[in-house]
């Protein structure tokens, strides 16, 4: 019960801050007006955020002297740009560029920040709605039980007889909806959508309304793979739909290329984790999500596209080395403005949910108490080191099996067997994955997808598992089941199959630190 009040709080401290944000500049013009002094000599604290084009144009030296020397050009140019226009008067700020607001003038910051809360918003709704609807397809195919309590048990006398369809039925449906999206097919991935965003592409409602239903119909028939990735493919939908609709009234008919396609880098960083917070009601995941996987693929799509440029230019200069570009991809989704986004969104995001699921459809760990002596942490140290180095291998593993798997239906790749099922038909790629994973349910019903609770119950404790407290069969069983969700999780992948690594990769960690305790 206090966890949304505490979100509502969170959410109130940032956009507040937002809003001194906004209203400092015109405060500090007011207040050099009235001392007769010049705006730009009022002192300002060291690691203040709020400082002037003027001041970041004479920090410009002392920039062009860091290490990365594209960084610094970078900012240098942007500078001068926003400082262009020789700011006098609060009404000037309001509508031209200021470098502390991240190029933004006050009026665009400001729709930039009613564009995030929208975008978390929406997100939010989307994401709930998805996760309630895979829940009624999972109770309307398995029952209540196994959707309920989990399969943490291995009682496979509450699973119907026909299990082994259910999942390839899921793969049929799947199959059905990219058929029924014409010959683009499901809307994009996370990669996609940043490559049609970068483009300046518009988004495809039907597409992505398209893949999310065929998440909805893997998941919720108990294939092995999560409901992460959909969520965070839907949040930059979202913000592709929301920067389409705000683009001209905030940043203006007469705004540059440069800066309209760094609103849409930033709307989109924050669409991706507003998906990522509202699926796992966790807003901080979201904002470090956006930061870390989001801004690799904005550079990595930049650094692709200069690249493309300069290839075809055929020795005639072109605007800006690949170096360049990708060092301003990475300042547009990292910046001041762009934080302020992803922040805003991700709050309102996890505070939705919060108010409409509430916590039944999270990840709820057992509450886990600290039991070891002050003399046995360095020993724990030490084997944390070696679960982490296993992990990273099960990691790979996942990886290399989700592309063999892919090799095998569609040929390609380094695979010992590539091409093996391409003479399948694309259609029934899908189902065949599903039937794959609905056979490795009959014998470990505790692979197949039924939301959170599975893996909630093997985290409560090793008694969870079917073979009781007794540790070495315990062990055996874990490392089997591993084995199990590896496979599983890389054909359902491999195969076409429509949902996130996520939530498989934290049951694979789940299990793996059984075996190793």
């Amino acid at each position: 019960s206090r966890r949304p009040m505490g979100l509502l709080v969170l959410v109130a401290t940032v956009l507040i801050g937002g809003a001194c944000d906004i209203a400092a500049p015109p405060i500090r013009f007011a207040l050099a007006r009235h001392r007769n002094r010049s705006p730009y000599m009022l002192v300002q604290p060291k690691n203040s955020p709020i400082v002037s084009c003027q001041q970041s144009i004479r920090r410009r030296n002392a920039i062009m002297s860091k290490e990365d020397p594209t960084v610094s050009k970078v900012l240098a140019t942007r500078a001068e740009e926003t400082a262009s226009a020789g700011l006098a008067s609060p009404r000037d700020l309001w509508v031209d560029g200021s470098e502390a607001l991240g190029g933004y003038s006050l009026r665009a910051f400001a729709g930039l920040l009613g564009g995030a809360a929208l975008t978390g918003a929406l997100t939010g709704l989307g994401v709930a709605t998805f996760k309630a609807s895979v829940e009624a397809v999972a109770s309307a195919l398995y029952g209540e039980p196994a959707v309920q309590f989990g399969m943490a048990a291995s009682d496979a006398a509450i699973l119907p007889w026909y299990t082994f369809v259910l999942p390839g039925a899921g793969g049929l449906a799947v199959a059905a909806l990219r058929a029924a999206c014409g010959p683009a097919g499901l809307g994009p991935n996370l990669a996609g959508h940043v490559a049609e965003a970068t483009s300046g592409a518009r988004p495809r409602p039907l597409a992505s309304i398209g893949r999310t239903a065929a998440a909805v119909a893997t998941l919720g028939s108990g294939c092995s793979l999560g409901p992460e990735g959909p969520a965070v493919e839907w949040g930059m939908f979202t913000s592709r739909c929301v920067e389409q609709l705000l683009e001209a009234p905030v940043l203006g008919v007469d705004s540059g290329v440069s800066q309209n396609l760094r609103f849409r880098r930033q709307l989109l960083a924050a669409g991706a984790a507003s998906g990522v917070a509202a699926g796992f009601n966790a807003p901080l995941a979201g904002i470090v999500f956006a930061l870390e996987v989001v801004s690799d693929n904005v550079v990595t799509v930049a650094r692709q596209a200069a690249e493309s440029e300069a290839a075809d230019a055929a020795g005639q200069p072109v605007p800006r080395s690949a170096a360049d570009a990708s060092a301003a991809a990475e300042l547009d989704v990292k910046g001041k403005a762009s934080l302020s986004m992803i922040t805003i969104a991700s709050l309102v995001s996890a505070l939705v949910v919060d108010f409409t699921l509430g916590q039944e459809l999270a990840l709820r760990p057992a509450a886990m108490l600290p039991t070891p002596a002050l003399e046995e942490l360095p020993v724990y140290l030490m084997l944390c080191v070696g679960l982490g180095a296993a992990s990273g291998f099960v990691a790979l593993t996942l990886a290399r099996g989700s592309k063999f798997v892919a090799g095998v239906f569609a040929g390609g790749g380094n695979n010992t067997a590539p091409g093996l099922l391409a003479p399948m038909p694309l259609w029934l790629r899908p189902a065949a994955g599903g039937f794959f994973c609905g056979a490795l349910g009959l014998a470990f019903p505790e692979v197949l997808f039924f939301g959170y609770s599975t893996l909630d119950a093997i985290l409560a404790g090793p008694s969870t598992l079917p073979q009781g407290g007794v540790e070495p069969a315990v062990a055996a069983e874990a490392l089997t089941l591993l084995v199990a969700k590896l496979a599983a999780t890389a054909i359902c992948l491999g195969s076409g199959l429509v949902g996130g690594t996520f939530a498989p990769s934290l049951f694979l960690g789940a299990v793996l630190g059984v075996a190793f305790h």
